[in-house]
């Protein structure tokens, strides 16, 4: 086992378990996958009976005060848990490095809950929250916290190798919570309170299992509690060293991204917030696809970093990266195509508006996955400061276009709504991240062209396949309308006609999903074995 400090072997990361126990990243991303599907299967299930129990203002209440507190705990961590875990990957004998952190964790719970009190205390909760009940934004604070709380835990199970029970338990749980909500929609008593209640319990829920199953550890039982003052003082040290870059970030990405639900909560309304919320829904559903490989490559980036394996940092970048994006396009292009349907779906007439949203934040996760994986290569090899100089730059850019765009026209804006705000996220994700991609792609002296050609090239082949499949669809029912509004079966039908000329492209342009020809005669091999394998089982 690697010594406190030293690097650890990839297979090296449970803590006293050997080396040929750790699941290989195959299996860990298989259970990722896995889970990932599930919790899409679950997530689908919660969008549809959600949005109709609650309508779109209370919607609008649940999404603007879950995005305060989310990003007030963001703002608070400065980059501390991503940081965190990704020394533990490295690390993960030292378990005062565990010890540290849980010090962090009680500090950003106790300074949410202080400045909320201090909020309703000075009498500031209505400048802070317009039109929100008191008990709703408690709730939304345990909530943010809660929610934080649980990503930092997963990142932790992953840095670990803790990934496979983990997404086992997270299966579990989201099915469970799927059964709890829909007996609650059908017995009449899904309210914006019992919504909120029913999320924490989901959180706290998950949150004790996974501390259970880390618990069941014995290096982690030995974790102390209190850690000497030189102790604190080193990891301090460190943890600055490392955030410090971040901290301008961070704070400047969590108060741009408050600033604009506030200006949407102040000058459009609930009713606009719960439109951008549910559209911003259904884009983290499609993002569901792809954010299971995330935190792994996170890892596998530190580790290599940490050996000094540029060669293979640009071999997983390079690999896989094109692929996560076909992916998340596959699904995007589709969603926004038939933006109407899945709104009529999903919402019902009470949120027809929230078409064109939908439509936007569709193509946000394609861009997202970029930013995520972009982000964890930033984070992996220590160029946080260069990657806080490209987000605050973007960032003071984009505060006074927000005003522009949402303060009302008295106030010298253009009162736009749910629309405007989907637009400008998508545009400055899009920027964003392919400013990102020039610096990884110098790092790790890789090409950017083929980069950029395989965005545009996938966005505009899988729309215009989309939009054949709804037309023709839509055709045979005698009307050609762009982005039609089809039934339940129509959209089977033209999902299915889309997935099945999407793949024979793929089949003559492998290229298209990132894959090498090679690759792909591998995988169609392996398909045609399993399928030898079953025929010869079966009875």
């Amino acid at each position: 086992m690697a010594s406190p400090g030293s690097v650890a072997d990839i297979g090296d990361l449970y803590f006293d378990v050997p080396v040929s126990a750790v699941p290989s990243l195959g299996r860990r991303y298989t259970y990722k996958l896995g889970a990932g599907i599930v919790g899409l299967a679950a997530a689908l299930g919660t969008q549809t009976i959600v949005p109709r129990a609650l309508g779109p203002e209370s919607l609008g209440h649940y999404a603007f005060l879950t995005n305060f507190f989310g990003q007030l705990a963001g703002m608070l961590s400065i980059g501390v848990s991503l940081a965190f875990v990704t020394k533990l990957a490295a690390r993960p004998n030292e378990v005062k490095l565990v010890s540290f952190f849980r010090y962090v964790v009680i500090g950003i719970g106790a300074t949410i809950l202080l400045f909320t009190a201090a909020a309703f205390a000075m009498r500031f909760d209505h400048q802070l929250w317009p039109g929100e009940r008191g008990a709703y934004v408690w709730m939304a604070a345990l909530l943010g916290f809660g929610l934080w709380s649980l990503d930092s835990l997963g990142g932790v199970n992953d840095a670990l190798g803790f990934t496979v029970p983990a997404e086992r338990t997270r299966i579990a749980t989201k099915l469970t919570g799927l059964l709890v909500l829909a007996g609650m929609f059908l017995l009449g008593v899904l309210t914006l309170g019992s919504y909120f209640a029913w999320s924490i319990g989901s959180v706290v829920s998950l949150g004790a299992f996974w501390l259970r199953l880390l618990h069941r550890n014995p290096s982690l039982r030995r974790v102390p509690w209190v850690l000497a003052r030189e102790d604190r003082q080193r990891y301090a040290r460190e943890f600055i060293a490392y955030c410090g870059p971040l901290a301008a970030y961070a704070v400047a990405n969590s108060i741009a991204l408050l600033f604009d639900r506030w200006l949407l909560q102040r000058f459009a309304g609930a009713r606009e917030q719960g439109f951008y919320g549910f559209s911003y829904q259904l884009g983290a559903l499609i993002f569901l696809g792809t954010s299971a490989i995330v935190p792994l490559l996170t890892r596998e980036f530190s580790v290599a970093h940490g050996r000094s394996d540029v060669p293979r940092m640009a071999q997983l970048f390079k690999d896989t990266l094109p692929r996560l994006f076909f992916v998340a396009a596959f699904f995007g292009a589709f969603a926004a195509v038939n933006a109407r349907s899945f709104v009529s779906l999903f919402g019902g007439t009470a949120y027809a508006a929230a078409a064109a949203p939908v439509a936007i934040m569709a193509f946000y996760p394609m861009h997202q996955t970029y930013g995520q994986v972009s982000g964890g290569l930033f984070y992996a090899t220590g160029r946080t400061a260069l990657y806080r100089n490209i987000g605050v730059t973007t960032l003071l850019i984009g505060i006074p276009i927000s005003f522009l765009l949402f303060a009302s026209r008295d106030a010298g804006g253009m009162g736009l709504g749910a629309t405007a705000l989907a637009g400008k996220m998508l545009v400055f994700q899009i920027v964003v991240v392919n400013v990102q991609l020039y610096f990884n792609a110098k790092m790790l002296k890789l090409s950017l062209a083929p980069f950029l050609v395989h965005q545009l090239l996938t966005v505009a082949v899988l729309v215009a396949v989309a939009l054949g499949g709804a037309g023709l669809v839509w055709g045979a029912s005698g009307s050609w309308r762009a982005m039609p509004q089809m039934s339940a079966p129509q959209l089977i039908v033209a999902g299915f006609l889309y997935g099945v000329v999407v793949l024979g492209l793929v089949a003559v342009f492998p290229r298209l999903a990132g894959l090498r020809r090679e690759e792909l005669r591998a995988i169609i091999a392996r398909m045609e074995r399993l399928l030898s394998a079953r025929r010869r089982t079966a009875p």
